[in-house]
């Protein structure tokens, strides 16, 4: 474009002398703005308490990035800045990030300090991973445009967590013994969720309407209020407690999520419960809720079932065909018709008043069966070949054929009154057995080295306070024998060690 030429005794209009100044004004913004450019990237920066007023922070660029120890981070070493592990020492009472605008490259920061409550990356553009850990933490506000995880575990926290202003999160997780007022996450992108480990408490919990949404953990040791609802795109939901009496869950609707294959409401207090719209469920656990009934005509594809602990005492599974796992212990159920439950690998029944076992239809796939606690006399598991784990705590047995249960590695016999000789001839695999405050008085576990071999995992035998125990007939390669010989003195028991 030619320039125009003012001629001699021309007069300029206000009108051009305004396009002429804006014209200067915007030539000056891009000329500012590259200069800007070239500053962030392309100079040389100083390690100091200025540019730097974290020490921790510091401490970590000379360190790491500070290649020819000169104290300043050169524009090369600047690029080369993609990771950052911030430990902040105790006499550091509070940590800031401060400076972190340098580092264009940065892609993840490790944190563990004493103190924070904001924490801006904007400016870090590449940014897609933040964990962050310390002791005292409080309404931390994070600020980042393309953070995609974010860790936090600390040992306390107070106060709301605001992690609305992530626009790319995918993944959330928050371990500590924490107070929450609030989590937030409403309406965000993000796609995996765990939050608690059993002692952290939030007031208010809201994942609702986050479409991206696949799995949510949430164990926490209070709860006051949470909503999720509108996130129907998860697979996984995991609400266990370990302690129902704090639980405040009465109330879960999973109507709407029909991709649905894991469910997990352990020690809620939900009393009722539809799984009727979610046809690919694959694990189920209700185990300790008020649950009375349950209908899982529908659920076709169920392969891990726990109702344990519940007031169900009757159960319809003729439509669950590929059940592996089953859990109906500490219940009322009485008779359970497992005719078309042919691929069950574990069964969990005890403490429960049966008199003799459940008829499985194919009992020579078990590997671990639990009929702990149960008034079974003489339980018949001659068809148990596969049988690895046996749990028989506090059976009423007299005796105990395991003649065929040669693949057995644990077994447990913990106070068992009525059984008196206990014959493992056969068990080659056996890594560990425990008849602790029981009235065994022999025991023939010859046929294995593995018990007491450290090499091979073996933990041992567990007799404690089993005050008749008079024999016990071994394997002659045992390598640890003294160790047993020397509990059992320590025991005050006369055993006889007869090595074959």
């Amino acid at each position: 474009m030619k320039k125009k030429r003012i001629r001699k005794g021309q007069v300029i209009t206000m009108k051009e002398m305004i396009k002429g100044m804006v014209f200067v004004a915007l030539a000056l913004v891009v000329v500012l703005g590259l200069e800007s450019r070239v500053d962030a990237a392309g100079r040389t920066v100083r390690i100091s308490k200025k540019n730097f007023p974290s020490k921790a922070v510091r401490v970590e660029l000379k360190q790491r990035w500070d290649e020819d120890s000169d104290g300043k981070l050169s524009p090369s070493e600047i690029k080369k800045v993609k990771y950052l592990i911030v430990f902040a020492s105790e006499d550091e009472k509070k940590t800031s990030l401060k400076g972190m605008q340098y580092f264009y490259n940065l892609k993840s920061v490790d944190l563990d300090v004493q103190t924070m409550n904001h924490i801006d990356l904007r400016k870090n553009k590449k940014l897609e991973s933040l964990e962050i850990s310390g002791k005292k933490l409080s309404g931390l506000k994070f600020y980042g445009r393309n953070l995609k995880t974010v860790d936090i575990s600390v040992e306390q926290y107070k106060g709301d967590l605001n992690l609305k202003n992530l626009p790319k999160l995918e993944k959330v997780s928050i371990s500590s013994d924490g107070k929450y007022d609030k989590i937030d996450l409403s309406g965000s992108k993000v796609q995996s969720i765990d939050i608690g480990d059993h002692w952290t408490s939030v007031k208010y919990l809201d994942f609702s309407n986050c479409k991206r949404l696949q799995y949510a953990t949430v164990q926490l040791r209070n709860l006051g209020k949470m909503k999720m609802k509108g996130s129907n795109g998860l697979k996984a939901l995991d609400l266990e407690t370990y302690y129902p009496e704090d639980s405040t869950i009465r109330k879960v609707d999973v109507s709407r999520m029909r991709d649905l294959v894991s469910l997990n409401l352990s020690g809620s207090k939900i009393s009722q419960l539809s799984v009727k719209n979610n046809k690919k469920l694959e694990v189920l656990n209700v185990h300790g809720t008020n649950l009375k009934k349950l209908n899982l005509s529908v659920n076709k594809k169920l392969q891990t079932l726990d109702v344990g602990s519940t007031k169900i005492k009757k159960l319809d599974l003729s439509a669950n065909k590929k059940i592996r796992e089953l859990d109906v212990s500490h219940t009322k159920i009485r008779t359970l018709n497992l005719s078309a439950n042919k691929k069950i690998r574990e069964f969990r029944c005890g403490n429960n008043r049966i008199t003799k076992m459940f008829s499985l239809p194919n009992p020579e796939r078990v590997e671990l069966l639990d009929i702990s606690n149960t008034k079974m006399k003489s339980p018949n598991l001659k068809r148990y070949t596969a049988l690895k784990e046996l749990y028989a705590n506090g059976i009423s047995a007299t005796s105990l054929d395991l003649k065929k249960c040669r693949k057995l590695e644990y077994i447990y016999l913990n106070d068992t009154k009525y059984l008196k000789r206990l014959d493992l001839s056969k068990q080659k695999l056996l890594i560990n057995v425990e008849f602790r405050r029981s009235n065994v008085e022999e025991l023939d576990i010859r046929a294995t080295t593995r018990v007491c071999d450290q090499d091979e995992g073996g933990r041992g035998i567990g007799f404690d306070d089993c005050k008749k125990l008079r024999k016990v007939i071994h394997n002659k390669n045992w390598r640890y024998l003294y160790w047993f010989q020397n509990s059992a003195e320590a025991e005050g028991l006369n055993v006889m060690w007869i090595s074959v």
